[in-house]
């Protein structure tokens, strides 16, 4: 007998296993302290005219300030992505600076929850822990995190309610409930994400009544199935009441009832677009030429037009066409983990394998709920900033499948191939994401730190950012332009979307949607901009004449020419600032002349 050498490889296995439970308890405080490092490090860098922040923040502002969220405020998503940031400025005050500080601490919890989420599938916590530096390192769009918060959460309380094992029975049944909690959470913040969770849900508290035990797991169920309806009601109860008296009640309850239907013509108008010739396919809302079609699709339904699958061949820079690749890569990715766990799930039940069902249960949850933040990203926004908030939750997917993978023991040939293949694919998906994201600030990443930026701004709401020359001449200008024509009673308008102009300037806007482009504009958005313009006098128009949606067709002297023209006749040009010209109201330029 070799004694010797099993006691050695005992000595091994009690090394790993000391290691391996210091990096478990010490990686949510190594996330922790990374986060406030890395993001303590740009936490004031730049200044996004045309971001989030600014919508989040003045909408919070007018919630404050009496406003109804939906019903004289245009949210977008629902109240409980606005309500926080209310609280936070009713603790604080309205302040830019806290409002990123809040968004850089869901990101952290983001990471927390990745990593959990993974530790508890695969039992290796410095694997664990590289995926949760990994979403740190690139957290997606600042301001929209919500987004990769909801994604992952969902991917943890899933695996633990209805997937991982449990030492004790009332574990899971908390878990379950925490489940249900975190359904409603996601449905009180994106109703349509919240849609797109709940069949998944659903089919994971159906699939838990298959297997042995077979009584025991259908009361499991049921109590899920009366906790999701239970909490779903519990949790959206105060919020509605809460609507009910402030006079938005119906407006609030409209939106469970509009998402769904919306979502089915935006399903049939794709599968319309597919059928028609490209020739017939119009640009929504474009008075201008349509777009050239070289390298874009034609048959895209949402705001911006997505890159050829084919771009990453053409002669481009190699960053560049990594993008191609990190936007379709995750397509056929899901088709295999999706198909490939659903043949392991009915062949564990074939062979009463517990461990493959396991297995193939958790690439089924994880890939799931991480695809609820899909559709927006390929279909309607195929652009860097939503592209980085999906994969905050499909990181989480695909380090599961792979570890599962890789796990796989098999004498085949054939099978190994398939095995490599596939790591292969997430590798290549991981690193095209995660190099094209992390060197560009619209990802949430340190790159925002990378432009030279060191002159101080200060504007009004607790705007103290860090800009480079050029950022900074530009806003300062329009800035300077703004405070001196107009009062804190004024309005100031931005088109088509600049809302952070209004925030570091503290002046209001009337305009209950702060968005509007060449695909979102109303067939009388002319008729509708100059009436409001007459009724309500802007002391301050802004233009911002970029193409918002990367297409000529999208730049607001184009889609929106008779409005602009309007402007241009009826207010004073007071500076131009890189594509954003300031116009002033004729009498107050008067007013300010010495």
């Amino acid at each position: 007998m070799n004694t010797s050498g099993e006691s050695e490889n005992d000595g091994r296995s009690k090394i790993f296993r000391r290691v391996s439970l210091w990096v478990r308890r010490l990686s949510p405080f190594l996330l922790i302290l990374f986060a406030l490092i890395y993001y303590g490090s740009y936490y004031r860098s730049g200044l996004n005219l045309g971001g989030e922040g600014g919508t989040v923040a003045v909408d919070a502002q007018r919630i404050m300030a009496g406003q109804r969220p939906i019903a004289d405020v245009f949210l977008g998503y629902n109240v409980l992505w606005f309500y926080p940031v209310v609280w936070l400025f009713q603790i604080v005050g309205p302040n830019y600076i806290a409002l990123r500080i809040f968004f850089f601490a869901l990101c952290t919890i983001t990471a927390l929850l990745a990593w959990r989420a993974v530790w508890r599938v695969t039992a290796l916590p410095l694997y664990a822990l590289g995926v949760g530096i990994l979403l740190l390192c690139v957290p997606g769009m600042i301001f929209r995190n919500y987004m990769g918060l909801l994604g992952v959460l969902n991917i943890l309380v899933l695996l633990e309610a209805w997937i991982l094992p449990h030492e004790k029975p009332r574990a899971r049944l908390l878990w379950i409930a925490a489940a249900a909690a975190a359904l409603s959470l996601t449905f009180l913040i994106r109703v349509d994400a919240g849609f797109f969770l709940l069949p998944l849900h659903l089919a994971l508290i159906l699939l838990y009544s298959v297997g042995p035990n077979v009584s025991r797991r259908i009361a499991i169920s049921a109590y899920g199935l009366v906790m999701t309806v239970v909490l779903f009601f519990l949790l959206h109860m105060p919020v509605y009441r809460n609507a009910e008296k402030r006079g938005f009640g119906p407006d609030f309850a409209a939106q469970y009832r509009e998402i769904p239907s919306m979502m089915s013509n935006y399903i049939r108008l794709y599968v319309n677009t597919k059928r028609k010739p490209a020739a017939e396919i119009a640009p929504a809302a474009s008075s201008a030429p349509a777009p050239a079609t070289t390298d874009h699709e034609t048959d895209d339904i949402g705001t911006r037009p997505r890159p050829s699958a084919g771009e990453f061949l053409n002669p481009r820079p190699f960053p560049d066409r990594l993008f191609a690749i990190a936007l379709y890569l995750p397509v056929p990715l899901s088709v295999l983990m999706l198909g490939g766990a659903a043949c392991g799930f009915l062949l564990a039940l074939f062979r009463s394998d517990p461990d493959l069902r396991m297995r193939s249960l958790a690439v089924l949850a994880s890939a799931g709920a991480a695809l609820a933040f899909f559709p927006q990203y390929y279909f309607f926004r195929p652009d860097l900033p939503h592209l980085s908030e999906f994969m905050c939750p499909f990181l989480v997917a695909l380090a599961i499948a792979a570890w599962c993978v890789a796990g796989m023991r098999t004498s085949s040939i054939f099978t190994r191939v398939l095995q490599g293949c596939f790591l292969a694919l997430v590798l290549i998906d991981v690193f095209s994401h995660v190099y094209y994201s992390w060197k560009r600030e619209s990802s949430g990443s340190i790159a925002a730190a990378r432009h030279h930026r060191h002159t101080e701004f200060r504007g009004q709401n607790g705007v103290h950012v860090l800009l480079n020359t050029e950022e900074a001449r530009k806003i300062r200008g329009i800035y300077n332009v703004i405070m001196k024509y107009s009062a804190p009673d004024d309005y100031v308008i931005c088109y088509p979307y600049s809302p952070t102009v209004n925030f570091m300037t503290n002046r209001k806007s009337y305009l209950k949607n702060l968005y509007v482009d060449n695909a979102t504009a109303k067939a009388r958005f002319h008729d509708s901009a100059v009436r409001e313009i007459q009724e309500y006098r802007p002391a301050v128009i802004l233009i911002d004449n970029r193409p918002v949606n990367q297409t000529d067709a999208s730049r607001f002297s184009h889609w929106a020419v008779d409005t602009w023209g309007f402007i241009r006749q009826n207010y004073r040009l007071a500076g131009t600032f890189g594509m954003n010209e300031v116009y002033v109201r004729p009498d107050k330029l008067k007013s300010a002349q010495p």
